[in-house]
C-alpha cells in the first residue's frame, strides 16, 4: 500500500513540456496546452503591427485581433478545472480572460481572442506576455503556460512630390506657384502635426502647419511660392524641412533661377534738342505728345507738339526753337525751367509751371485741319514757390500746382483762362516741427487732387478743389509706405506712387483712405510712372544700385492694375547706349498700337517710344 501511495504521488508531480504543463489533482492529472492560430508564427508568441491598411475614408483599418487556443486535458472525474489568462501589459488584451475546463473531459480546447488597443501609446516597440493559469488541488492559481506578444508602433510615413525648378527674369513676373501634396500616415493613435519651414529668401508655403489625426492618411496641399523681389541674377538652392511628429524630418530639394531681364529696343527716336525737356502729355486721342523744353541758361519754355503715328513737329517756324525745322507751337521768354507739362482737351489749354519764377503758364492750341498749328501767347498767374508739378481737372476749370519750395499746393481757377486766379493756397506743411514735406507731383481724380510728399513719405488729398474757395482743404495724409515718393499716377480707386528710394510702387485706396498701402518692387530708382487703365509703367533709371547683379541697368516695369508685376525690362541695349529714363506717358506712336513715351535725360533733348506689348506681354 506504501509503494502504491508513493507511486500515484510521483505520477501526480508537475511535468512541463514544449506547449503544455500536467497539473496535480486529487483524482486524476490536467493537461494545459496552448497554441497559437498563425502558422508563421513559433507556438507561444503572437506579432501585432499598427502599420495596417488604409481605408477609402482615409483612416486606418484596426488591428485584427488574433487567436489563441487553449487545450485542457481534465483527467478529474469529480471536479472541473478553473483556469484563467492574465496580461502583464495595459495595452493587451484577452477574451474570455476565464473558464473551466468540465471534469473528465479528455480534449477541453478554448480559443481566445488576443487585441492590442494603442490609445495614448507613443511609437515605437512594445513587449507582453499572457500567462494561463489553473487552479491547484489548495485552490491556488500558479503559472503553467506563458504566450509572447510583440507590439510595432511604427513612425508616420511621409510623402512629398518633388518640386519644378522656379524660373523668371530680374524682377521679371513672380514664378507660378506650385500646389505641392504632402501624405502623413500617423499609425500611432496619437494626434500629431507637421509644419513646414524653407531656407531661400522669399521662398513662401501656404499653409506651412497643419495636423495629422491618429490611426489616419492625412493628406496636405500647401502653396509653395517665391518672391523673387529681393534675389538678383542667379541660381539659388535650397529647402524646404518637413518636421512632423515622431517622424524624421524630410528635406525636399528648391531651385530657383533668376535670368537676365529682356532688353528692348525702341521704336523711335525723337530728337527734341534744347537743354532738357520738362515733360510730356498726351491729347485724350493719343494723337499728339506736347513737349515742354527749355534751352540754355535762360530756362525759357518752347512749346512742341508730335505727330504720335510720323513723329514729326508740328506748328510754325519759330525762331531759336531745338526741334527740327525750328517747329514749334510758342516761345515763352523768361527763366521759367519747367519740370512738368499737362494738356486739357476740353479747352485746348496747356499748363507749364515754372519752377524758377514761380508762375504757371497757360496757352490756348489752335488747330488747323485737324493738326496743333500754334499756341496763343501763353497767360501767367503767380503760384507758390517752385511749381514742380501740374494737374488739370478733365473741365479745364480748375488747376492744382505742387510747389516744392514753400510746401504748399496752388489751386488755380481756370474757368476763363484769359483771367487764371489763384482761389487757395493748401499749407501742406501744417505741422513746422517736424519734416519739410516738399511737394512734388500732383494727380487730379474728380473733386481730389493728390500730392506726392517727398521728404515724409506721404499723399495729402485735396478735396474739394473744384467747388468754392471756402471748401478747398486737405484731407488725411496717407501713409506711402515706401521712401522718398516722386510721381503719382491715378487709377479706378487706386493712386499708384513711385517710391524711387525702396524701388517700389505703392498702391493707394483712394475709395476709403487711409488704409495700408500695397507695395510691389520694381526696377531700380523709379522716377515716374503712368497708367492708362490697363497698365502701369514705371520708368527706372538703374543709377542708384551698386550690384549690377541686382540693378539690370535703365528699365521699365509693367504692372497690372491690381499690381501685379508682368515684367521689368531693360532699355540700355549696350555700353555706349546712353539712356536714363525719367518722365513716362502711355500713347500710340504709329508703329504699334500703344507705346511708352520716355524722356531720355541720358541725351540731352531726347523722347524714345517703346512697344507696350512688349514691355507687358501676356494682353
Amino acid at each position: 500500500m506504501i509503494l502504491r501511495s508513493i507511486a500515484l504521488t510521483l505520477a501526480l508531480l508537475l511535468v512541463l513540456g514544449v506547449g503544455g504543463a500536467t497539473v496535480p489533482y486529487p483524482t486524476g492529472s490536467i493537461i494545459l496546452q496552448v497554441t497559437t492560430s498563425i502558422a508563421q508564427v513559433a507556438p507561444g508568441t503572437l506579432d501585432f503591427s499598427a502599420k495596417t491598411p488604409v481605408g477609402p475614408d482615409g483612416k486606418l483599418q484596426p488591428i485584427s485581433p488574433k487567436e489563441i487556443k487553449l487545450e485542457i486535458t481534465n483527467l478529474n472525474p469529480v471536479f472541473p478545472v478553473p483556469w484563467k489568462a492574465e496580461t502583464n501589459a495595459p495595452w493587451l488584451e484577452v477574451q474570455p480572460a476565464s473558464g473551466e475546463a468540465p471534469k473528465g473531459k479528455l480534449a477541453y480546447t478554448q480559443s481566445l481572442n488576443v487585441s492590442v488597443n494603442i490609445e495614448g501609446l507613443a511609437v515605437g516597440p512594445y513587449k507582453g506576455t499572457i500567462t494561463i493559469k489553473a487552479l491547484d488541488i489548495q485552490n491556488n492559481y500558479f503559472a503553467d503556460v506563458s504566450v509572447s506578444v510583440a507590439l510595432d508602433i511604427p513612425s508616420p510615413d511621409v510623402q512629398f512630390q518633388p518640386l519644378q525648378p522656379f524660373s523668371s527674369t530680374l524682377l521679371g513676373p513672380q514664378p507660378t506657384s506650385q500646389k505641392a501634396k504632402l501624405v502623413v500616415t500617423n499609425y500611432s493613435a496619437r494626434k500629431g502635426s507637421w509644419k513646414a519651414t524653407g531656407n531661400l529668401p522669399g521662398l513662401q508655403i501656404q499653409p506651412d502647419k497643419g495636423e495629422v489625426p491618429g490611426r489616419q492618411q492625412a493628406t496636405s496641399e500647401p502653396t509653395v511660392s517665391v518672391n523673387i523681389d529681393d534675389l538678383a541674377k542667379g541660381t539659388y538652392e535650397g529647402r524646404i524641412k518637413l518636421e512632423i511628429t515622431d517622424a524624421k524630418p524630410l528635406e525636399v530639394p528648391v531651385k530657383v533661377e533668376i535670368k537676365d531681364p529682356p532688353a528692348l529696343k525702341s521704336t523711335a527716336t525723337v530728337v527734341v534738342g534744347g537743354g532738357k525737356i520738362g515733360g510730356l502729355a498726351a491729347s485724350a486721342d493719343g494723337k499728339f505728345v506736347f513737349v515742354a523744353a527749355s534751352v540754355a541758361r535762360e530756362s525759357a519754355i518752347f512749346l512742341l507738339a508730335i505727330d504720335t503715328k510720323t513723329k514729326k513737329f508740328l506748328g510754325k517756324k519759330t525762331r531759336g526753337c531745338p526741334a527740327e525745322g525750328e517747329t514749334c507751337l510758342l516761345f515763352i521768354r523768361g527763366t521759367a525751367n519747367p519740370k512738368d507739362i499737362a494738356y486739357c482737351d476740353a479747352k485746348k489749354l496747356i499748363f507749364v509751371p515754372g519752377y524758377d519764377d514761380n508762375t504757371l503758364y497757360i496757352s490756348a492750341v489752335v488747330f488747323k485741319d485737324g493738326n496743333p498749328a500754334e499756341a496763343k501767347a501763353a497767360k501767367k498767374v503767380a503760384v507758390g514757390q517752385g511749381p514742380k508739378a501740374i494737374a488739370v481737372t478733365d473741365d479745364c476749370n480748375r488747376a492744382v500746382t505742387a510747389n516744392e519750395m514753400n510746401h504748399t499746393a496752388s489751386v488755380v481757377d481756370v474757368s476763363d483762362p484769359n483771367k487764371p486766379t489763384v482761389i487757395a493756397t493748401v499749407d501742406l506743411w501744417p505741422d513746422k516741427t517736424k519734416s519739410a514735406p516738399s511737394p512734388a507731383d500732383v494727380a487730379i481724380q474728380g473733386d481730389t487732387a493728390y500730392v506726392v510728399l517727398t521728404d515724409v513719405w506721404q499723399v495729402a488729398p485735396i478735396v474739394n478743389i473744384k467747388g468754392p474757395a471756402a471748401g478747398i482743404k486737405v484731407g488725411t495724409f496717407s501713409d506711402t509706405g515706401g521712401a522718398y515718393p516722386r510721381a503719382i499716377a491715378l487709377g479706378r480707386d487706386t493712386a499708384y506712387v513711385a517710391n524711387s528710394g525702396t524701388d517700389e510702387v505703392s498702391l493707394l485706396n483712394t475709395a476709403t483712405p487711409p488704409t495700408p498701402p500695397k507695395l510691389v518692387r520694381v526696377g531700380d530708382t523709379n522716377r515716374n510712372i503712368a497708367a492708362d487703365g490697363q497698365w502701369i509703367l514705371t520708368s527706372n533709371a538703374g543709377v542708384d544700385e551698386t550690384d549690377p547683379a541686382r540693378s539690370g541697368g535703365p528699365s521699365v516695369t509693367c504692372l497690372k492694375p491690381d499690381g501685379t508685376r508682368v515684367l521689368t525690362t531693360v532699355l540700355k541695349l549696350d555700353e555706349t547706349d546712353s539712356m536714363v529714363p525719367e518722365a513716362i506717358l502711355i500713347a500710340p506712336d504709329g508703329e504699334v498700337a500703344k507705346a511708352a513715351w520716355l524722356v531720355n535725360v541720358g541725351s540731352r533733348g531726347e523722347v524714345r517710344t517703346y512697344d507696350v506689348a512688349k514691355l507687358c506681354p501676356g494682353r
